[in-house]
């Protein structure tokens, strides 16, 4: 069974970085989420996660495969709405594929340096080289539809049409060319509640979700395209 790997990036980052500190309260938001649910949700096998930070964004995987696909929906609606919480945007991106530690493949020095440090740190002199070690085509996929231009913009939760028959009972979702849109707003089944009851990450209130999806949508100076899209996959036109 494939792995899956969901790639939740911060919208909106490198144009409001400079302007205040909406885009680092929004990635704390995510990465805060992310350590949360991975030690207080799936603290253990079969259901361990591992995260990697990239940027304005980051990528999740499960430790196997799934079918249905419960745990990364789940993971990847709580991200959504723990940004959305700190009054910011991001979008969801769930593909297949496999994923496997690659430092095999880097050159003898590399190799070299990363064994001599048990953080993953090279010294470069008195500077400092990180490497990530991992690599593979469900990564690939999920950057792959994020810069698809075919690809409905907007704070969306986006998988492949090709897997859209394994996400979970309980989610609406919209078929869009070769893409599905889960609307994680309104999204309401077991796996979530469960996370959502191990972390304490919020208590879901529909109405207050949905007013701060339509206030950011007012205010955030984005695109028309972005605004109608966002609108309208997650149920609020």
């Amino acid at each position: 069974m494939p792995l899956w790997a969901l790639l939740v990036d911060v919208e909106g980052f490198s144009a409001t970085y400079e302007a205040d500190i909406q885009a680092m309260v929004s990635l704390g938001a995510l990465l805060d989420a992310t350590h949360r649910i991975g030690n207080m949700a799936y603290p253990e096998s079969p259901n361990r996660l591992f995260a990697h930070h990239v940027g304005d964004s980051i990528i999740i995987v499960g430790e196997f495969g799934a079918d249905p696909l419960d745990q990364p929906v789940a993971v990847g609606v709580a991200l959504l709405q723990c940004v959305l919480r700190v009054r910011g945007a991001a979008k969801a991106v769930l593909a297949e594929g496999d994923f496997a530690d690659v430092a095999g493949c880097f050159p003898d020095s590399v190799r070299e340096a990363m064994g001599a440090t048990p953080d993953g740190r090279l010294r470069l002199g008195d500077g400092i080289m990180t490497v990530l070690p991992v690599m593979g085509t469900a990564w690939i996929s999920a950057y792959r539809i994020q810069g698809d231009p075919t690809c409905p913009s907007g704070s969306l939760f986006v998988v492949p049409e090709s897997i859209a028959g394994k996400l979970p009972k309980g989610v609406a979702v919209t078929h869009e060319g070769s893409f599905a849109l889960i609307d994680w707003v309104h999204a309401d089944f077991p796996a979530l509640t469960d996370l959502l009851t191990k972390t304490k990450l919020f208590i879901r209130e529909r109405r207050v979700e949905e007013a701060a999806v339509r206030e950011y949508v007012a205010k955030a100076g984005v695109p028309e395209a972005w605004k109608a899209n966002t609108l309208r996959f997650l149920g609020l036109t």
